[in-house]
């Protein structure tokens, strides 16, 4: 499991990836329409863990399997204070 500061750093770099893709707006839109399902979200997140052990994107799943990730990855996009 990673620490509270590994996740950060993780979700930032997901926020990173987001907006150099230039899909911040709609990933952003998109999160706040989900945003009362974070719990839902996150068990999404579980339940893809599997099919996504040993690849890039094991890490992120991992995160966002945490609730709170979601409300995060939500400030970081919008270059809030988190």
């Amino acid at each position: 499991m990673l620490n509270r500061e590994q996740q950060s750093k993780t979700l930032q770099r997901l926020a990173a990836i987001i907006r150099q893709s230039g899909m911040h707006v709609p990933v952003g839109i998109a999160l706040d329409i989900v945003q009362p399902f974070d719990v839902l979200s996150s068990h999404v997140a579980l339940f893809c863990k599997p099919f996504t052990m040993g690849s890039s994107f094991e890490r992120y799943v991992l995160v966002l399997a945490d609730e709170a990730s979601w409300a995060e990855l939500r400030c970081y996009l919008s270059r809030s204070e988190c």
